[in-house]
């Protein structure tokens, strides 16, 4: 979430309209922290569980990326619903990624309370992430090009 799907968002949300990727943006960081508060409420601790919501907000993310590699005509591009949809699988990829996050946080504080090292290198691991999802999405955007921008005042699609 903090390093490919910044990246390929822009591309998936702003051939449908600079209203689109405003409300994906908007909306998905709300829902970001909403996410984060359902733990306290619905915490799943069985494999199979944390498997399918991964699974889940794996899709979502595939779908956004998608959208990303048909931009600037993604799917459904003159339609209300292509841009629906896209802003739809924002908040749904960011409210899972961000539920799982802390999900498996709490799940790896529960499973040893005394031990705050596990903690750290969870962090540490989920900041790794991010840097290598950064450092792999830069040179393909800015050199290979993999995603292709729309016209820079294309403002009625």
């Amino acid at each position: 979430m903090n390093g490919v799907m910044p990246d390929a968002q822009s591309y998936a949300a702003l051939p449908y309209s600079q209203l689109t990727y405003h409300l994906a943006l908007a909306i998905k960081n709300v829902t970001h922290a909403l996410a984060c508060f359902i733990p306290i409420w619905y915490q799943p601790t069985s494999l199979r569980a944390l498997t399918t919501l991964t699974l889940i907000a794996t899709g979502f993310c595939g779908y956004i990326v998608l959208l990303a590699f048909q931009s600037p005509y993604p799917f459904l591009h003159h339609s209300f619903w292509g841009g629906f949809f896209s802003v739809v699988a924002a908040i749904i990829a960011s409210a899972f990624q961000s539920y799982l996050r802390t999900v498996f946080t709490a799940v790896i504080r529960d499973d040893n309370p005394e031990s705050d090292s596990r903690l750290f290198w969870c962090g540490i691991f989920m900041q790794i992430g991010s840097v290598i999802g950064t450092a792999v999405m830069f040179p393909l955007i800015n050199f290979a090009h993999i995603f292709k921008s729309g016209p820079a005042c294309d403002q009625d699609s």
